[in-house]
């Protein structure tokens, strides 16, 4: 692990709720990642988990020279704002359990941080990752950023939108953070039954509405994992579902904020 007096410019975080499914291909993947120049520290987070991801996140501290963290919190917000206070990079990386990074996935990040200093917000790409035959429909939607927590096989042209930025594969200047942390009410993920997810939209969203520019970094790359019941059309509704409560909630927080202005200017 880096000291005191070594400071990395990069911060990569790994949260993990019983993840011992996909852990170990991600984390083999992750071995294979080229270390950009600046330094990285590794942080990876046991959300209290059941399984065997507490031992396999051990191993993975000790493998990379990195940290583990237990939060004994539930919810997924809990976890990386526990990881972001920890954290000693001005850059934060952040990736799930369940995908698989591209060797240059670090790299990536990194020339797009040095390239475009007025971005505090990257997004990188994630392709997908079948376990089982999908068929076309679900591919095309996967491709279009649709489905699958994937981003745009085709970037879009212009801006990139708040809401296209996932939070399986993305990096924020911790200087564009302004203190901000992920919402831990309502859409944090996995905190209890009613919550919906959604805690990388809204804080991107709110980023966003302060100012931070998002930059596309489809150089940085993550395929995400799926498994065969991900790929079904009852999962991808009840997923869908989930994401379009999450929108409405932070919309619903965007309006509300615009009638006190209103009210505030009458």
């Amino acid at each position: 692990m880096n000291s005191s007096m070594d400071k990395p410019k990069f911060s990569m975080i790994l949260p993990s709720y019983n993840g011992e499914d996909t852990l170990p291909d991600c984390l083999d993947a992750l071995r294979d990642v080229e270390r950009p120049d600046g330094g990285v520290e590794f942080i990876f987070v046991d959300n209290r988990s059941t399984d065997g991801t507490g031992c396999l996140l051990a191993d993975a501290a000790k493998a990379f020279c990195g940290t583990v963290l237990y939060e004994e919190r539930p919810g997924k917000s809990h976890a990386l704002n526990a990881a972001i206070a920890t954290a000693r990079g001005d850059l934060l990386v952040f990736t799930d359990d369940d995908t698989l990074p591209d060797p240059n996935w670090l790299t990536g990040f990194a020339e797009a941080a040095d390239a475009h200093p007025e971005a505090g917000i990257f997004a990188g790409q994630i392709r997908p990752h079948w376990v089982a035959i999908v068929p076309g429909w679900l591919k095309e939607l996967a491709d279009r950023g649709f489905a699958c927590g994937c981003t745009p096989s085709v970037p879009p042209v212009g801006p990139y939108p708040y809401y296209g930025v996932k939070g399986g594969n993305v990096m924020f200047r911790r200087s564009s953070l302004s203190g901000r942390l992920f919402n831990t009410n309502t859409v944090n993920f996995g905190s209890s039954v009613a919550a919906i997810g959604g805690e990388d939209t809204k804080l991107v969203h709110d980023l966003v509405t302060a100012g931070v520019q998002i930059r596309y970094v489809p150089d940085a790359c993550v395929r995400h994992i799926l498994q065969a019941e991900e790929s079904t059309l009852r999962f991808i509704l009840t997923r869908q579902m989930r994401i379009g409560r999450g929108s409405a909630i932070i919309d619903g927080i965007r309006l509300l904020r615009v009638f006190r202005l209103c009210a505030d200017i009458s």
